[in-house]
């Protein structure tokens, strides 16, 4: 279960499932299929590719800045300089964790390096869907707030995980966010027309030499899931080992 790096192209399969992207593109995102299935079937009005991990900061579109990138089994870290659109340094570290029949489980982390003495190293992430998602939010403990739809209260941090589905599509997409990261991003609303949701990240303004990281972790199932799962789920996520290095 390693990553194929040629170039700038990226790619991992197991099970079933399989992802790729384009390094030097961050924010077109990280493709995940799922091969002879009908997880998310092609219609009309469904693409039929789900995106993860879409990944943009200012002039990302025009320059995202790639220098370097590598892969180191199912580690995938790239780097992003700091150039005249912007005044920090990022690095992603997309992780694929585990894959069988039913679900796939990636993490994507996010980190920034400031380089002037007032940095807003604002880093933006988005999720398309291949279907309009219904979303459901949960607290960190697992408990399920009264909230429904993909219109989220920006201000609040107590979003921990968000689960989308449809009743037109038999998956289910699960994001969490780690604990001690919910004070460095907020949800956004979601983009009706690409039918994706949103997340900014590290907004606050920092000093010269200021290094922000962030974890979050997706997981895709081929089936409907319960609020019980999404407990379970962030359980493993809270409890998961931090790495040594990033």
């Amino acid at each position: 279960m390693n990553w194929n790096l040629n170039g700038t192209m990226a790619s991992i399969s197991a099970s079933g499932w399989s992802m790729t992207i384009d390094l030097s593109h961050p924010q077109l995102g990280i493709t995940v299929e799922r091969e002879n299935s009908s997880v998310f079937p092609k219609t009309e009005s469904n693409r039929g590719t789900l995106r993860v991990f879409r990944t943009s900061w200012p002039g990302a579109e025009l320059s995202p800045g790639f220098t370097d990138g590598y892969s180191r089994q199912h580690d995938l870290v790239a780097s992003y300089a700091p150039n005249s659109l912007r005044d920090f340094q990022v690095q992603l570290d997309f992780k694929l964790l585990e894959a069988n029949d039913s679900m796939i489980r990636t993490e994507s982390w996010i980190s920034t390096q400031t380089f002037l003495l007032e940095c807003h190293p604002k880093v933006a992430l988005e999720f398309q869907f291949p279907f309009s998602p219904m979303a459901r939010w949960f607290h960190s403990e697992g408990q399920e707030l009264k909230e429904a739809g993909c219109q989220v209260d920006a201000h609040r941090n107590s979003y921990a995980a968000g689960l989308f589905t449809s009743p037109h599509v038999a998956a289910s997409v699960l994001i969490l966010i780690y604990p001690a990261d919910l004070g460095e991003m907020r949800w956004l609303a979601g983009n009706k027309r690409l039918a994706s949701i949103q997340q900014e990240w590290f907004g606050a303004t920092m000093e010269k030499g200021v290094i922000r990281r962030g974890r979050l972790r997706a997981v895709i199932f081929n089936r409907d899931i319960t609020p019980e799962t999404v407990a379970e789920e962030y359980a493993l996520f809270q409890d998961s080992p931090l790495p040594l290095t990033t």
